[in-house]
């Protein structure tokens, strides 16, 4: 630690801003940067302004190469279109630096930070795969962005209802029956009035995964099942260096009644038996052996 910090009086945070936004933040994510600006920071917002009743996406570039002075700065203010659906998921994509993917109630709309900047409109969209009468379960689909001009949809798993939070927790190995290894991803999703789930998903090439109605249960594994008592609202990972594994944030309920909860993996113990009655037989019997001597 360098001589200005002290152990008794230590503030990491060495700048601080505010900025308005006036409106409704209904989603909020840090883009990903390229590894060559570290001192770069994006955040994206989809807010919605309940006076002009209008729905905006924006994006704040946040400069940290002066830590005594960090610069906060609004890049770009894109509206939405006033019959545009009503914004479901905002998610960053690792595998494109400063991109994001906007997930509507009817469409999925991949945009970067230039594209915000700039006003342009004419970004690329796709509508969800749908079927008619088929409101009473969810589908996991595999969304193919390689090209964002065609972007293909493949039907992965038909789980419970979906609500309006999900969250890819990370990649693990699951052991199958026969001994072979399978990589999959962990998925979190809040269920839409019936119980959330985390589920596995494999990562199986475009060409093996199974998209038939009556084998679609072959591409993923229900891992634990969570009682629905209360709405889960939004999610977050959070990756511990320390402890050496990821924690899982989670914010259920409304109101007065929301509740705050932290997941992590451990292990479960079983009770063998009662610490009375072992500590009663245990004294007997060193009572025993003591006699014998």
């Amino acid at each position: 630690m360098s001589e200005a910090m002290s152990r008794t009086c230590f503030d990491p945070v060495a700048g601080m801003g505010t900025v308005i936004e006036e409106g409704i933040i209904w989603h909020m994510e840090f883009l990903y940067t390229h590894t060559d600006s570290p001192d770069r920071i994006l955040l994206a917002l989809v807010v919605y302004n309940d006076v002009e009743r209008i729905c905006r996406m924006v994006i704040y570039a946040i400069n940290t190469s002066n830590p005594h002075s960090v610069g906060i700065e609004r890049i770009g203010r894109l509206p939405l279109d006033r019959n545009t659906p009503l914004p479901v998921l905002l998610i960053p994509l690792e595998c494109l630096p400063e991109t994001f993917m906007l997930v509507t109630e009817q469409h999925v709309c991949v945009l970067t930070a230039d594209d915000i900047a700039c006003g342009n409109v004419m970004y690329p969209s796709s509508p969800l795969p749908r079927k008619s009468n088929e409101t009473f379960y969810g589908r996991i689909y595999h969304l193919d962005i390689s090209s964002l001009e065609d972007m293909k949809w493949t039907l992965v798993a038909q789980v419970n209802p979906i609500g309006q939070s999900m969250c890819v927790i990370s990649a693990m190995t699951m052991t199958q029956k026969d001994g072979s290894e399978l990589p999959v991803d962990v998925i979190v999703y809040s269920g839409e009035g019936v119980d959330s789930q985390a589920i596995a998903v494999n990562h199986l090439k475009l060409d093996q995964i199974v998209s038939s109605d009556f084998i679609y249960q072959d591409n993923s594994v229900v891992i634990q099942t969570f009682t629905n008592r209360a709405p889960l609202m939004d999610y977050h990972v959070m990756h511990d260096e320390i402890a050496k594994q990821d924690k899982l944030i989670t914010c259920a309920g409304q109101g007065k009644n929301g509740a705050v909860n932290v997941i992590s993996q451990g292990y479960q113990a079983t009770s063998i038996t009662d610490p009375k009655i072992l500590q009663t037989y245990g004294v007997s019997l060193l009572w025993e052996l003591l006699k014998l001597y």
